[in-house]
C-alpha cells in the first residue's frame, strides 16, 4: 500500500499570462435561473493554487479532495480534508497531502473520484509518449482505504498506455502531441447502468480549444476500455470559440447530470446539461455567469453534486487563481500575499430546472 504523504508544498514558477485576480473578494452569486437566490458562503480554501475540487462520501466519511501546486514544474499533490459523517460539525480539519504528484506518475495532474463500495477510487494521470519532455505511462487507477488519519493507496494500475489510447480513438489534435490525448485538465468519472464512464479532455482538429471525449469500461473490470467518443451537444457547434474547459457528471436514477465551466459564444460561466448515454447531450443551459480571461472563467463546479427530484445541489469554487508560480505558493497564501479560492454552496428546484431546460 502506499501511504498517505505530508510533504510541505509550494509552488512552481512558472507564467501563463493570465492577470492575478483581485484580492478580498469572498462573496456568492446568483444563479441564471428564475427565482434562485445567492449562494450559501461554506469555506475559503488554503492554498491559492487549489482547484479541481471533489466532494463525496465513502465508507462513513465526507472527503473533499482539490488539486494544489507541488514544487518543480509540473507537479500537483492532492490535499485531503476528511470527517467523519457522524460529526457535529460540517467544518474540515485542516488538510493534508493525500497523494504526492512528484511520486505517483502524474496521477493527480486530472484526478477524479467515485467511491466502490467501502473503497475510495482514484482515476488520474497522463500520456506522453517515449520521446516527449516529461515522459507520463497513462491513465492509472487507484484504491484507497479511509481512515480517521486519511487514505492509504493501493498501487496504482495503468488501465491505458499510448498505444491503447491511439487503438481506442483517444484524440489530441494540437501540435506535438503525436495525434495521442494527454488528459490536461480534470478527468470525472461516474457509475452509470453498469459501466465506469470517464469524462477527459479533447482537443480537437489541431487546435489549442476544449472540448470533452468519453470513454467506459465495465464496472468490474477497469482493463476494458471502449473506444472513445466526442461528446455532441445539442444547439451547440464545437468551434475555436466555444470551449469547455472539464465536464463533472453525476447520473441520477435513469440520466446524466452534467455541470461544467465553459465559454459558449462568449458567454462565461457555468453551463448545465443532461444525457442518457454519456455521448449525446441536450443544449447547455447557463446557470451561472463568471467573468472570463480568454476562453476560460474562474468559476468552477465542484465534483460530487447531488440531483434528485427535490433539484440540483452543488457547490462552486470561485475567484480560481489562473495562474502558477512562486507568488502563489503555499508560503504566499499563508502570508496573505495572494487570495486562495472560496466555496458557495447553490440549489436550484427541480421547477425551475425543468423549466430551464424547456420542460416547465
Amino acid at each position: 500500500m502506499l501511504a498517505l504523504a505530508g510533504a510541505a508544498l509550494s509552488s512552481p514558477t512558472r507564467t501563463d499570462n493570465q492577470p492575478l485576480l483581485p484580492s478580498g473578494h469572498s462573496q456568492c452569486k446568483a444563479l441564471a435561473t428564475a427565482g434562485a437566490q445567492p449562494g450559501k458562503f461554506v469555506r475559503s480554501l488554503d492554498q491559492c493554487t487549489e482547484r479541481f475540487t471533489s466532494e463525496l462520501s465513502c465508507n462513513g466519511y465526507k472527503v473533499l479532495l482539490s488539486r494544489v501546486d507541488q514544487p518543480g514544474l509540473d507537479f500537483w499533490d492532492v490535499l485531503l480534508r476528511i470527517r467523519s459523517e457522524n460529526s457535529t460539525t460540517e467544518d474540515y480539519p485542516p488538510p493534508t497531502v493525500a497523494v504526492e504528484g512528484r511520486a505517483t506518475e502524474q496521477i493527480s495532474h486530472n484526478a477524479a473520484y467515485l467511491c466502490n463500495e467501502d473503497k475510495l477510487v482514484l482515476y488520474g494521470g497522463r500520456i506522453k509518449p517515449d520521446g516527449r519532455p516529461g515522459h507520463y505511462p497513462g491513465m492509472l487507477r487507484m484504491e484507497g482505504t479511509l481512515s480517521d488519519s486519511g487514505v492509504a493507496w493501493s498501487e496504482p494500475m495503468l488501465i491505458l498506455d499510448a498505444d491503447k489510447a491511439k487503438s481506442l480513438n483517444c484524440t489530441d489534435g494540437r501540435r506535438n502531441h503525436l495525434g495521442i490525448c494527454e488528459f490536461d485538465g480534470k478527468l470525472s468519472v461516474v457509475e452509470f447502468k453498469g459501466n465506469t464512464l470517464i469524462f477527459g479532455r479533447l482537443n480537437p482538429k489541431n487546435q489549442g480549444f476544449r472540448h470533452v471525449q468519453m470513454t467506459r469500461h465495465p464496472s468490474d473490470d477497469p482493463t476494458q476500455l471502449a473506444p472513445f467518443q466526442s461528446l455532441v451537444f445539442d444547439e451547440y457547434d464545437t468551434t475555436v470559440d466555444n470551449n469547455i474547459y472539464f465536464l463533472n457528471v453525476q447520473a441520477s436514477t435513469d440520466k446524466l447530470i452534467g455541470l461544467f465551466p465553459a465559454v459558449i459564444d462568449k458567454t462565461g460561466g457555468i453551463y448545465y446539461s443532461e444525457s442518457t448515454d454519456g455521448v449525446h447531450w441536450l443544449k447547455p443551459h447557463l446557470v451561472m455567469g463568471s467573468q472570463t480571461f480568454g476562453v476560460r472563467n474562474d468559476d468552477y463546479p465542484v465534483d460530487g453534486f447531488i440531483s434528485n427530484q427535490s433539484g440540483l445541489f452543488f457547490s462552486v469554487d470561485h475567484e480560481i487563481v489562473l495562474e502558477h508560480g512562486e507568488d502563489f505558493n503555499a508560503e504566499a497564501s499563508a502570508k496573505g500575499l495572494c487570495t486562495p479560492p472560496h466555496s458557495c454552496q447553490y440549489e436550484i428546484h427541480r421547477s425551475a430546472l425543468e423549466e430551464l431546460m424547456g420542460r416547465g
